[in-house]
């Protein structure tokens, strides 16, 4: 989903799906379930599916807020 659609989303008081508040910002992974491997990898959050998942730049794994750990990167 990109700025775009949330902003239009937002102007027609259409519900945002959970988690949308991370679309085009950069996070941290500090952990994630049985992905050692994705331990402090870095990535722009560039869709949030109807499950609330993240996906992004940082590999092929969708970040699942309450199940994974990571932060928003500030200053990016």
């Amino acid at each position: 989903m990109t700025a775009t659609v949330i902003d239009f989303m937002e102007k027609t008081r259409k519900k945002l799906p959970p988690y949308a508040q991370y679309m085009g910002k950069t996070i941290q992974i500090d952990n994630m379930a049985g992905e050692p491997n994705y331990v402090g990898r870095t990535g722009k959050v560039t869709l949030v599916d109807d499950k609330g998942q993240l996906h992004g730049t940082w590999g092929g794994l969708a970040v699942i807020p309450g199940e994974d750990a990571f932060h928003v990167v500030k200053g990016r």
